[in-house]
């Protein structure tokens, strides 16, 4: 679906000549990709696509450790 569909998608409404990339990251779920392509396989280890889940996650984990969270409704309300 993402190489069939989406990556054409874009590319059919992306101005002509503009030189920025596009970079796709997508979250591997079952219904968005058969289970071994190699396509999409080695894109999700690729490098430079980590960094977007590590400065992502590193945020997150940085927010949860100002407070100290005692209940439970206290944690769901720290992610809102």
């Amino acid at each position: 679906m993402l190489i069939d569909n989406v990556i054409p998608a874009i590319k059919a409404k992306w101005p002509a000549g503009d030189t920025k990339h596009v970079r796709i990251q997508q979250d591997n779920a079952k219904p968005h990709v058969p289970p071994m392509d190699p396509r999409i396989v080695a894109a999700a280890k690729a490098m430079d696509l980590n960094v977007l889940d590590l400065g992502f996650f590193r945020s997150i984990q940085k927010l949860q450790e100002q407070n100290y969270p005692r209940y439970i409704d206290d944690i769901v309300a720290g992610t809102l």
